[in-house]
């Protein structure tokens, strides 16, 4: 009954097998004998109904040839890590994939010529990491695409022939990294490309590229760049509108044909590393960039006679073009919406060729020009509605073409001009937003043209050595960010701030190695944020901050070697600092003002190091503290009680001019009470306490004195 039982699944197993045409759902073939296992068991098999991959798994894989009769696959087709396979052979029937076609990491493979009968792919197409894969000859039947084509990492592929019949591209084509690449014979018919982006990145062998030369309008991306050798481009000679971006950089172009008909371009168009632009008719009839007109490094770049109908575009950034000259073809030019950036052309003398823009424009930014003498120019401009900056510009004496503005929304940066005296041509600015950094213009000595500034964000003004005085700032009553003074080896004091009322932010003075005082913050009532005095060598005095009442962050006073008292920072409510930090001032011994003194008094830090590296009175909380005590001692009571004799061994006199003695207290240097041994009411015997500074306070008619003492 079993044999029977089991010759009767057997027979209806094998009616199953006749009847079936070809396997359901998803097929993976992971060894030689599954496929030669195909052509017996769906010996009539033309269509998957399903993905099909063929990697190798259990044994290697050695050809196709059982799979001749498939036709279609309504799914993928994965063909991957198969290391000895050598040929697509027994695919050269298919016609039809409805999913993604994937050639990747097969070694032996040469060719896909098998394929040729393939007529579409619906979805992504990948070839990749094919170590011997020298030619691709695939879909040229097609006339569509809409999915990503990516041919990447193929070491040994010389020539692409890829949709050489397609009229309308919708997809991302990527061509990278095939290191013996020399030629791309595809894309030759296209005249549509809608929503997509073309690629052709590290190639490093290829050396022209003739490409989309029928296409009339695009609706794309294209970047082809760090390809090495690739010397002669030819490119969209019939396209007069191109909706996106165009990147050419980091090859080694000495010949670029194309663009010829080309008016408009909404998007960037970028090129870099061109040796040659001598052909002037390139972009002769080009008239708008919506985007950027990106020119670097170009070493063949003299001027821009390219670009010379030209007449609006967003931003403009011409940078490292080390033969540009000039850019009077810009003249046309009567709208840039965005950014001009101009960078490290050490030819370019003047900005001749900007003068139809402005009044309002976004940013400037001229650095590292190193012939640049005039910017004239701009004189058009009245208001940059984000910043300017002028940097690094060597022989730049003059900001003569900025007589006209009156406003910055952002930021003003003039910093590192080696030849700018002053600033007069200002004398219309009234308003900078956000900040002004003026910094290491090593020759300049006055700001007198900012006399109309009253409005500003941060001003940071640092490392301008010949810089003598502030004056030209005296109608800024308020900052509305951070005051920096920094390094002005010049200055000597802070005259022009003198109706400063407030800081937004913090205030920090240092390393201004010539300031005596603080001359010209007499009006200073309140910060934002910490104060800061550092590191300045010769300054003597903080009084004129003696109308300060706030601040909201730390308070730090350091490395002020000549400074030897406080006096000015007594009226800060000690309730709006932060933090105190008083150190390293060597000849800093009277710290004890009403501030620091409230201060110290409601810290609740037994083990705060902040007072510290000053001369004796003000080298630790104790001492200060101890001071503070006495801060308003009546100096007639000082003067008329001395210490005799001071240094003592041990017996002390204390030597009054008709004044009563009610009490007498001594402390150690760190504020500690100690046991007094009085002797009488003018003497004391301090012969048990070992060697070192004491005070002692003497208490007379409800007033205090306090007077040191030196046990040897």
């Amino acid at each position: 009954m079993k044999k029977i039982f089991t010759l009767i699944s057997c027979l209806i197993g094998f009616g199953i097998c006749l009847t079936a045409q070809c396997p359901v759902g998803d097929l993976v073939l992971g060894n030689q004998t599954f496929i030669d296992n195909f052509k017996t068991k769906y010996p009539n098999c033309q269509e998957i109904k399903g993905n099909l991959t063929i990697t190798t798994a259990e044994s290697y894989i050695l050809n196709l040839d059982s799979l001749f009769n498939i036709t279609s696959i309504d799914g993928d087709l994965i063909i991957d890590n198969n290391p000895i396979l050598n040929s697509l052979k027994g695919l050269d029937n298919l016609k039809k994939i409805s999913g993604k076609l994937y050639i990747i990491n097969n070694e032996g493979v040469s060719n896909l010529s098998i394929l040729d009968n393939l007529l579409s792919v619906a979805e992504d197409i990948s070839i990749s990491n094919n170590l011997n894969l020298e030619e691709i000859t695939l879909l040229n039947q097609l006339k569509i695409y809409k999915d990503t084509l990516s041919i990447k990492n193929n070491p040994k592929l010389k020539e692409i022939s890829i949709f050489s019949n397609l009229d309308t591209l919708e997809s991302n084509i990527n061509i990278t990294a095939n290191a013996s690449l020399l030629n791309i014979s595809s894309f030759d018919n296209v005249k549509s490309i809608n929503n997509s982006s073309i690629n052709i990145i590290g190639n490093t062998t290829i050396s022209s590229l003739s490409i989309l030369n029928k296409l009339e309008s695009l609706n794309t991306n294209i970047i082809i760049a760090n390809n090495p050798l690739l010397t002669n481009i030819e490119v969209l000679d019939s396209a007069s509108y191109i909706k996106g971006n165009i990147e050419i950089y980091k090859s080694s172009i000495n010949s670029i044909q194309g663009f010829k008909k080309l008016l408009s371009i909404d998007g960037n168009l970028r090129l870099e590393n061109f040796a040659d632009f001598t052909p002037v008719n390139v972009f002769h009839n080009l008239k708008q960039i919506t985007g950027g007109l990106i020119l670097t490094n170009n070493s063949g770049l003299n001027n821009l006679a390219s670009f010379q109908s030209l007449t609006s575009l967003n931003n403009i950034t011409l940078s490292k073009n080390v033969n540009l000259s000039n850019i009077l073809n810009l003249a046309g030019v009567t709208s840039i919406n965005g950014t001009i950036k101009i960078l490290d052309n050490p030819q370019l003398t003047s900005l001749a060729g900007l003068n139809n823009i402005g009044p309002d424009l976004l940013t400037i930014d001229i650095e590292r020009n190193k012939n640049l003498s005039n910017i004239s120019a701009l004189s058009n401009i009245t208001h940059f509605t984000k910043d300017l900056s002028i940097i690094q510009n060597d022989t730049l004496s003059s900001l003569n073409g900025l007589n006209n503005l009156s406003k910055i929304d952002g930021n003003l940066n003039i910093s590192f001009n080696k030849e700018i005296v002053g600033l007069n041509q200002l004398f219309n600015l009234k308003t900078i937003t956000t900040g002004f950094l003026l910094s290491n213009n090593i020759k300049l000595e006055s700001l007198s043209g900012l006399t109309n500034l009253t409005e500003i964000g941060s001003l940071i003004i640092r490392s301008n050595i010949a810089l003598k005085s502030l004056a030209g700032l005296e109608n800024i009553t308020k900052v509305n960010g951070s005051l920096v003074i920094q390094a002005n080896h010049s200055l000597i004091d802070l005259t022009g701030l003198n109706n400063l009322d407030s800081i937004s932010s913090e205030l920090r003075i240092f390393s201004n190695h010539s300031l005596l005082n603080l001359t010209g913050l007499n009006s200073l009532n309140s910060l934002g944020s910490s104060l800061t005095i550092y590191n300045n060598s010769k300054l003597v005095s903080l009084k004129e901050l003696q109308n300060l009442k706030s601040i909201s962050s730390a308070l730090e006073v350091s490395y002020n070697d000549t400074l030897t008292n406080l006096k000015g920072l007594g009226n800060i409510d000690y309730k709006t600092i932060g933090d105190l930090k008083i150190y390293s001032c060597h000849n800093l011994n009277s710290c004890a003002v009403k501030s620091i003194c409230d201060y110290l008094d409601n810290l609740n830090m037994p083990n705060f190091t902040g007072i510290m590296d000053n001369k004796t009175d003000c080298n630790s909380k104790a001492e200060v503290q101890y001071r503070c005590k006495f801060v308003a001692t009546d100096e007639p009571i000082l003067v008329r009680i001395n210490l005799f004799p001071n240094p003592t061994n041990g017996i002390i006199n204390i030597i009054s001019e008709a004044i009563e003695i009610n009490d007498i207290k001594i402390f150690d240097s760190l504020g500690r009470r100690l046991t007094l041994n009085i002797l009488g009411k003018n003497q004391i015997d301090i012969t048990d306490l070992i060697p070192g500074m004491y005070f002692l306070e003497v208490q007379t008619n409800g007033k205090k004195a306090v007077l040191k003492i030196v046990k040897e």
